[in-house]
């Protein structure tokens, strides 16, 4: 199996490659900033096949992929029809911090119009933060199963982050870095290590973000404790380990 994690960007944001070692086909996710550190690790591979998955379309998962689609031109993109606003803007530097103080701070700011463009905070997101326009070659929904050789990810609709969120599972992998496993799961923003994804941001929803854990993720019954999360931040971690330890998970249990 071919398994990779770039941590990339200024809010470390989890890019993974997974594949098949046998036909070289292989799913980028969420590639976010540093577009050509994370096009050097796939042209490593030298894949046959490239799939580009967004758990989401916020801007630190999906930033430059203008600039991944230059590159790799037959590359297929796949994402939820929620995702995607043809009218978003490309960001630049400046705007980028702004999104990142927003999306951490942003019931305490949302009201903010104190900027020179004289948007309000909550305009500024719909323009340039929440959404990708680049459109998907290909629009997601649950249970629809992408296929990289002897490996099949299965695509779960998770809202809550963000509208059109969306997991990826499989349980044909049964070991990560040395430790045996019964499958994995890529979470983006819905479920993270000892946290949750933020929802008192535009478009999140508290009450769907926690019934999307609870009813696809911990109430599944395709999943189980011994399934490895691999989130859009932080570290990894389990299933079994985030029913102990998360502290929200009296909310998903």
């Amino acid at each position: 199996m071919i398994f990779k994690k770039i941590v990339v960007g200024p809010i470390e944001t989890n890019s993974y490659i997974i594949g098949s070692e046998n036909t070289k086909e292989i799913a980028l996710i969420d590639p976010g900033f540093e577009p050509n550190r994370i096009i050097e690790e796939v042209e490593k591979i030298k894949p046959k096949n490239i799939k580009v998955l967004l758990t989401h379309g916020h801007f630190d998962h999906s930033i430059h992929l203008d600039i991944i689609k230059e590159h790799f031109p037959d590359l297929i993109l796949m994402y939820h029809e929620a995702e995607y606003n043809p009218l978003s803007k490309r960001a630049g530097e400046e705007d980028i911090e702004r999104m990142i103080l927003l999306m951490e701070n942003y019931e305490h700011d949302k009201s903010n119009d104190d900027y020179k463009d004289g948007k309000n905070n909550l305009e500024f997101l719909r323009d340039f933060g929440l959404f990708t326009n680049i459109k998907a070659d290909k629009w997601l929904k649950e249970g629809i199963k992408i296929n990289l050789g002897e490996i099949t990810l299965i695509t779960l609709e998770t809202p809550g982050h963000s509208p059109g969120s969306l997991c990826f599972y499989s349980n044909d992998v049964k070991e990560l870095r040395g430790h045996l496993i019964d499958g994995i799961i890529f979470t983006g923003d819905l479920l993270l290590k000892r946290n949750v994804g933020e929802f008192n941001i535009p478009r999140g929803d508290e009450r769907v973000l926690f019934s999307s854990i609870k009813n696809k993720i911990m109430h599944n019954p395709d999943l189980t404790g011994h399934f490895k999360i691999c989130g859009g931040h932080f570290g990894e971690t389990t299933i079994a380990e985030e029913k102990l330890f998360n502290p929200f998970r009296n909310h998903f249990l």
